[in-house]
């Protein structure tokens, strides 16, 4: 899918989730359905952008879903799980691809047997449809019914059940304007009302949860810790500053045939990446140190504020020193 390996909210995130070592305890494939909706969350910087960065009351938000996907059977009855991932329309076994989440809840519509397996068949369709896999990636996160031109993970999963007719698993919520959220509408050149909100799922009537699950290799440190991070950030952006696009090299940001919204984004992302490395690395030397030992958790905030604090001149710029295409990309959203 043309673009589509690049995800934006707030700023740019990813679907696709990096595989842990060793490999985690899997729930069991029997507890599994056709029609089954997955709704994952990373834990990382980006997943806790998509949370929280077009969202007013981010108090609110325990979990960070950012991505979705269903499961169906293919010709081989084999159980899948598929939807939107690594840059196109895709699918792999179950049990392989829930070893890469980090956190996963699966829902089920209340709906027949027969209607939930009639929404997999579509879904299992539309994965090979050459119309979709042609699709560049919808940014705005709007979805628009039956679109082939612009796709995304919550967008392809509605489409599948309100074609089976039944209700849409995922909702809208409203576009909360902040710094960061006028930040990403200038890159985009677009204004933003509203998105689909993967957490709408757990206020579907139509739709029951199934089981939560959570990877038993994760360090559940770095979750909260990107949790605050991206706190920080937002708090970083109502001050009036911004991050810094990445000046560094990437073969495929660099070569590719990409749009220049997916170049800025991209840049964006790596900027992202560098931050949380250096954020992690910096707080696990501390505890191999023994600087958290002792430490209150308001004491522990304090000093995590002092290590971002650290990086602020490296990470981030003042808005009111916005290169002329930031001005231009910010009129042309307010234009349309």
């Amino acid at each position: 899918m043309k673009n589509s390996f690049l995800v934006v909210i707030g700023c740019l995130l990813s679907a696709c989730m990096m595989p842990l070592q060793p490999s985690p305890h899997i729930p069991e494939t029997a507890v599994f359905q056709e029609g089954d909706i997955v709704v994952i969350a990373d834990g990382g910087l980006e997943s806790w952008f998509l949370a929280l960065a077009a969202r007013e009351n981010i108090d609110t938000v325990k979990t960070p879903f950012s991505h979705s996907e269903m499961v169906f059977r293919n010709s081989d009855n084999e159980l899948m799980i598929g939807g939107v991932f690594n840059g196109q329309t895709n699918a792999e076994p179950l049990r392989k691809r829930f070893e890469k989440f980090h956190r996963a809840a699966v829902f089920r519509s209340r709906a027949s047997e027969e209607k939930r397996e009639e929404a997999a068949l579509i879904l299992r369709q539309s994965l090979n449809d050459p119309r979709l896999r042609g699709a560049d990636f919808d940014y705005s996160m709007s979805y628009k019914p039956g679109s082939t031109d612009k796709l995304f993970c919550a967008g392809i999963i509605n489409d599948a059940y309100t074609k089976a007719g039944l209700s849409a698993p995922f909702g809208r919520r409203r576009w909360h304007e902040n710094g960061l959220t006028r930040h990403v509408e200038e890159i985009i050149g677009s204004r933003l009302t509203s998105l689909v909100d993967l957490n709408s799922i757990y206020r579907a009537g139509d739709y029951s949860l199934v089981l939560e699950w959570q990877n038993d290799q994760i360090n559940r440190e770095h979750g909260e810790l990107s949790r605050k991070i991206v706190l920080y950030l937002l708090d970083q952006y109502d001050k009036g500053l911004r991050l810094k696009a990445s000046e560094q090299f990437h073969l495929y940001l660099d070569f590719a045939d990409l749009s220049e919204t997916a170049r800025r984004l991209g840049r964006l992302r790596i900027t992202l990446a560098q931050l949380q490395e250096d954020i992690f690395t910096t707080w696990d030397l501390l505890e191999s140190r023994g600087r958290l030992e002792g430490l209150n958790q308001d004491e522990q905030d304090a000093l995590l504020a002092a290590v971002l604090e650290k990086y602020n001149e490296k990470y981030f710029y003042r808005a009111d020193a916005a290169d002329v295409s930031d001005q231009q990309l910010h009129a042309a959203a307010l234009s349309r």
